[in-house]
């Protein structure tokens, strides 16, 4: 069975080395030569012009295309995953739009939203699952900021990153009514069991992984050439009732093959798959770091230099690779990390937007967080856009998700500021560095445990429980370095 990948492929077909500052930082970026065409896929970051994948697109002239009908360049939202054609300066930092297109993968109505942690969780849209995070997921739509607000058959639209597993994971959800005021739904996947007897369009599955759907081609629905069992489609319609999952398509669209077998220069952004047999666990290291996959695309990686250095590729982690693709598949020059090992929640000690840093405050330890071309600026609170670290202040609180640089410090993907919870609360996710009975060090700050902390499990500071180097999350109401909780996150 031949398939097409759910997660679009960027392809730059001219690179040199460049950096962009987003209000400061460091990192490197791949872009072209003088004026070169660049066809871009990734999520935007940033906004001035747009920001994707660490380069910042002017957009003034560009024909923009939202879910297949023309749009405007204010349709262009945080977090949308989109394709931009265009050109790349000879900085390798700036270029220009030709083309922005954006393509929901998914919308319908929620149902069963399920919190795994205080900031995670999960929700399911035509039975597909989709996860969501506080921190790397923007939320569009009246009142629906937290999906603690998402009530059941609320309708949203989503846009993000499919896992090996068929989770899709949000990089963007937007609400767009309720299923009252709006029972069209979209949905991509593999089509399977194609029928086309009988006087109307035929029927066949649509395999989203997760979940399966029951499709019948409404007979004035236009069934693209060649369509058969195997194809990659989106379909679109109207839903007889928020749980269904048979359903009428008005619309079929077969989406973009893989990139090919050969190309001089490539770049894909998404969710890693060790591919393994069986399959690795989520979040575990894949026991061949040279060999691996990217949203399908296969990727070399013997050759590639790491960002940050100390990078490991895990089953589920978010990644980038650059390098030209040879017999199908990518040999890597580069492969950088886009999803953080390192998660904390903490105000702000003090910024340095020329230098592209701040320090956050750990029971009064500053962790010093980079900013780069590549970080996604986001401002929950006030809503000041585009936000970059020139709008950030002493005492402002935020969530952060990045990679260790290295030095004790930590590279930002994600930075988002929300509103100071109340009591003061900082929590923090990372790698134990070491412990006892009764501390735990991570990020270079030592957390007190009490008889009074929770642990999970019960046993955790005794062997052979945790171990060094393991994930774990302190919530330390106060900030003040006693821990309310630590829990394993592995």
């Amino acid at each position: 069975m031949k398939r097409r990948p759910l997660i679009k492929i960027l392809v730059l077909l001219a690179m040199v080395t460049g950096l962009l500052s987003c209000g400061g930082g460091g990192g490197g970026v791949v872009a072209g030569i003088g004026g070169t065409g660049v066809t871009s896929n990734g999520t935007i970051t940033g906004f001035g012009s747009i920001f994707v994948n660490g380069v910042e697109y002017g957009i003034s002239a560009a024909t923009v295309q939202t879910n297949d009908v023309p749009g405007t360049p204010s349709d262009l939202k945080l977090g949308m995953v989109v394709k931009v054609s265009g050109t790349v300066n000879s900085d390798g930092r700036t270029g220009t739009a030709n083309t922005v297109t954006y393509d929901a993968n998914l919308k319908g109505p929620v149902a069963h939203v399920q919190r795994t942690t205080s900031t995670t969780g999960t929700f399911t849209v035509l039975g597909k699952t989709v996860a969501f995070d506080s921190t790397t997921t923007t939320y569009g739509g009246t009142a629906f900021n937290t999906l603690s607000a998402a009530a059941p058959a609320d309708v949203v639209q989503v846009s993000g990153f499919q896992d090996a597993a068929g989770v899709l994971h949000a990089t963007r959800i937007d609400k767009t009514g309720s299923f009252q005021t709006d029972k069209r739904f979209e949905a991509k996947g593999v089509v399977s069991n194609y029928n086309n007897a009988g006087s109307a369009g035929g029927t066949f599955d649509l395999d989203m992984k997760t979940a399966t759907l029951s499709v019948t081609i409404g007979s004035a629905t236009v069934v693209p050439g060649g369509f058969a069992n195997g194809d990659y489609v989106e379909i679109r319609g109207t839903l007889a009732s928020p749980s269904a999952t048979a359903v009428t398509a008005d619309a079929i669209q077969i989406e973009s093959a893989t990139l090919g077998t050969d190309l001089p220069n490539a770049s894909v952004e998404g969710i890693v798959d060790c591919g393994t047999t069986p399959a690795t666990s989520a979040g575990a290291a894949c026991p061949d770091q040279r060999l691996f996959s990217i949203s399908g695309q296969k990727v070399d990686a013997s050759g590639a230099t790491l960002e940050p250095a100390a990078l490991v590729l895990r089953q589920g982690s978010r990644a980038e690779a650059e390098g030209p693709i040879s017999a199908g598949v990518l040999k890597a020059a580069k492969v950088e990390g886009r999803s953080g090992e390192i998660e904390i929640a903490a105000p702000v000690a003090s910024v340095d937007p020329a230098g592209g840093t701040l320090a956050l405050s750990l029971d009064g330890s500053p962790i010093t967080v980079s900013v780069t071309s590549r970080t996604q600026l986001e401002d929950e609170r006030s809503a000041v856009s585009p936000f970059t670290l020139n709008d950030v202040f002493a005492g402002d609180f935020l969530r952060v998700e990045g990679l260790s640089d290295g030095a004790g410090g930590v590279t930002a993907t994600h930075l988002k500021r929300v509103s100071a919870p109340s009591p003061m609360e900082a929590t923090v996710t990372a790698p134990v560095e070491s412990f006892t009975t009764t501390s735990v060090k991570v990020l270079g700050v030592s957390y007190g445990v009490s008889a009074t902390t929770t642990l999970s499990p019960a046993d955790l500071l005794s062997a052979p429980a945790l171990h060094t180097g393991d994930r774990v999350q302190i919530v330390d109401q106060g900030n003040d370095g006693l821990a309310e909780s630590v829990t394993l996150d592995n």
